[in-house]
Order: C-alpha cells, then sequence, then structure tokens
C-alpha cells in the first residue's frame, strides 16, 4: 500500500515524540538492519517549521507505518502523563484531539490536522497567554 502523510505535533506530543526518537537512536545497533534503514528515514524526514514537528510518510516501505503507530502509541501516552503532570488542561484536550486524529491515521493513513486546530481550541489557547 502507498500512501503520503504529513504528521504534525505540537506541544507535549511533539516533545514526547523526540523523546521516544531519542530513545529508539540509543537502541539502534541491537537493532535489524531493515528496521535502521526505517528509523533513519523518519529522521530524514522530520522538520520542525514555526514550533511544529512535521514527520512525511513516504510508505514504499512496509514497516514504516507500524513503527511510526508504534511511537506515537507510547508519544501519546508519555504527553499525556505530562499534561497531568502539570495540570494543563488545555493541552489534555489538545492530546485528545491528536488521538481522534491518530485513530483516523491508524484506520485511514490521513492525519488530520483540521481536528487539532479546531477554532475554539485556538481561542482556548489565546486566553491563556
Amino acid at each position: 500500500m502507498h500512501y503520503r502523510t504529513v504528521i504534525e505535533l505540537k506541544g507535549f506530543l511533539r516533545d514526547a515524540f523526540n523523546q521516544v526518537l531519542e530513545e529508539i537512536e540509543l537502541l539502534l545497533e541491537e537493532m535489524p538492519q531493515s528496521r535502521q534503514d526505517v528509523i533513519a528515514d523518519i529522521k530524514r524526514n522530520l522538520s520542525l517549521e514555526d514550533g511544529t514537528l512535521q514527520l512525511g510518510l513516504e510508505g514504499s516501505n512496509k514497516q514504516e507505518k507500524p513503527l511510526v503507530v508504534e511511537m506515537l502509541t507510547v508519544a501519546l501516552a508519555g504527553a499525556k502523563e505530562m499534561a497531568k503532570a502539570e495540570e494543563d488542561n488545555a493541552e489534555l484536550k489538545r492530546l485528545v484531539k491528536y488521538e481522534q486524529t491518530f485513530t483516523l491515521f491508524k484506520n485511514t493513513n490521513n492525519w488530520d490536522t483540521s481536528i487539532v486546530e479546531s477554532p475554539d481550541e485556538e481561542a482556548e489557547f489565546d486566553e491563556e497567554d
């Protein structure tokens, strides 16, 4: 299956995803070469733009999506823990929306940024600044 998706991550989820990637890099040498290649592709397709981490998925490697799903699952759990520890309700609401688009991605390969960037959420963030 071929797909081209751009995943955008902000806030605690961006930070948690970076932590997951750093932990994977520490174990990289112990992984099979095929997994190392997928990690190299993921790292090559990462960019940071205006505080948003963007990950482009090419879809040419069948191991790419399952690995990204696994990484995002761990990152979402970590981001929720961070938001709860900080008692950041706005971030918790954003994470609920990330979970919605994550479910969509798992089922369809689409990452819908409009779920996360809804107008009511932007107003909430502006009020807290």
